[in-house]
């Protein structure tokens, strides 16, 4: 058994997707890898349901009425999309940023409950991901990998090399 977090598995389930999509692997990769999310799946399931949990219908009133607001105060795009910056997120014309902070403080005064509660919520599940859970993945020989592997498809294959000195330990 190995530690992981319950983050690093979920990265590990979302890389097994990302590996397999759209590509052919011989029967052994394949079932390592099939194996490997069956057993990931149920850490990868508790993550997703402590994640929706945070999201009460008051939060998502409160984050529905937030986006109006950044819609209605945003520059828009000649095809009427908002514009965003590098990191997406809306930008806010600097003659309409005082309006848009008055409205956004008072919805935030609104939902203050909801917002506090989704606040403590999201941090707890910050150290739900970060807690560590022991795992057994299933190992794969390596004469079975792929010849051709990058970078990336390499650190992921490499948590299920089952190797003669494993065996020897």
């Amino acid at each position: 058994m190995t530690k992981f977090t319950r983050e690093e598995l979920v990265n590990i389930f979302k890389a097994i997707n990302e590996f397999v999509k759209d590509k052919k692997y011989n029967k052994y990769v394949l079932f390592a890898l099939d194996k490997n999310k069956k057993r990931l799946l149920n850490t990868v399931n508790s993550v997703i349901k402590k994640e929706q949990d945070m999201f009460t219908e008051e939060y998502k009133k409160y984050d529905s009425e937030r986006l109006v607001i950044v819609n209605k105060y945003s520059a828009k795009a000649e095809d009427g999309t908002n514009v965003k910056d590098s990191n997406g997120n809306a930008i806010i014309p600097q003659d309409s940023i005082s309006s848009f902070n008055d409205e956004i403080k008072e919805l935030r005064e609104t939902y203050k409950d909801a917002i506090a509660t989704f606040d403590e919520d999201y941090s707890k599940y910050v150290d739900y991901l970060k807690e560590s859970v022991e795992m057994s993945l299933y190992p794969l020989d390596f004469k079975y990998f792929p010849d051709e592997l990058d970078g990336t498809q390499y650190s992921l294959l490499s948590l299920f090399i089952k190797d003669e000195e494993d065996e020897a330990e």
